[in-house]
């Protein structure tokens, strides 16, 4: 476990101190805690004096090291521990966010935490807070000009978080059956924003296409639906979900034609999936046919 009175023993340390604003100042520069964050209730906060700037990096770096330190330990088969684990870096992380709420970092590490609990929808408002204040920063800093590097790292951590919360608000959605319009159209806003950072060339979009495709078909927006997964299919042919909600689009699209066309394709492309197949078929006869 991570020693804490040690760690602060350190930090506080001449060499230590040292060793600390050098970290922070490179990592955040002066002028990003007095950026005014539109729309927000909340004054940005950030640390006000030497020692709340030694007491924030003492837990921010206790609590990744906490969260690194549980991630070997289901690596290692001990899940128990590394719940305890986990429940210990949200103790550090939630003081880190206390001292330095104007980081989007903070609130993005207490987002992955709660992720890595299955606590998934109290992760969303963290990560939505940390999306939120990265598209704030980030258009910021540019315009001072930060060198291509630091801004590529920032970038970087925007589309890490980015995903997460993307991934956690469709689980969200997916096990409350997609009940709620509002969560809906987030849902639909943020994975449309993934993509696009991504770009829909990318293989690693495939997924986000699915799920916005899939997000779009629970909108009722059809034919965004089958332009995600028609893309999805075309950067990973040989996943069959794909094909399957192509289809289940071109039906509720009251598309008959193009439905029996993909399903022809699916079923030379995945002859092991005939189950599937078959039971398509007969919803394009009953809805159709009958």
């Amino acid at each position: 476990m991570v020693d804490i009175t040690t760690l602060r023993k350190f930090v506080k340390s001449p060499k230590g101190r040292a060793v600390t604003l050098v970290s922070l100042l490179s990592l955040l520069p002066a002028s990003v805690g007095a950026c005014n964050f539109t729309n927000k209730k909340a004054k940005a906060e950030e640390p006000q004096t030497v020692e709340d700037t030694i007491d924030y990096k003492v837990h921010a770096s206790a609590a990744d090291s906490l969260l690194d330190l549980s991630r070997d330990f289901y690596d290692n088969g001990d899940p128990d521990k590394a719940r305890t684990t986990l429940n210990e870096s949200f103790i550090e992380a939630q003081r880190a966010l206390n001292l330095f709420d104007s980081d989007p970092r903070n609130h993005y590490r207490i987002g992955e935490i709660l992720h890595a609990l299955g606590e998934t929808d109290s992760s969303l408002s963290y990560l939505k807070e940390a999306v939120d204040r990265y598209e704030i920063l980030i258009p910021v800093l540019e315009s001072e000009g930060y060198d291509s590097d630091f801004m590529d790292s920032y970038k970087g951590m925007h589309e890490e978080c980015l995903k997460l919360y993307a991934t956690d608000l469709y689980k969200s959605l997916k096990n409350k059956d997609f009940e709620s319009e509002d969560d809906l159209l987030e849902g639909i806003k943020q994975f449309e924003k993934l993509v696009n950072l991504q770009g829909q060339d990318n293989p690693k979009s495939a997924d986000y296409l699915f799920w916005l495709g899939e997000l779009y078909s629970e909108a009722g927006r059809y034919e965004a639906a089958i332009d995600c997964h028609t893309k999805a299919i075309e950067l990973e042919p040989d996943d069959a979900n794909n094909w399957t909600y192509l289809i289940i689009d071109y039906i509720n699209n009251r598309n008959p034609l193009k439905a029996e066309e993909v399903l022809k394709k699916a079923r030379e492309l995945h002859p092991d999936n005939e189950k599937n197949w078959k039971h398509l078929k007969e919803d394009i006869q009953t809805n159709f046919y009958n």
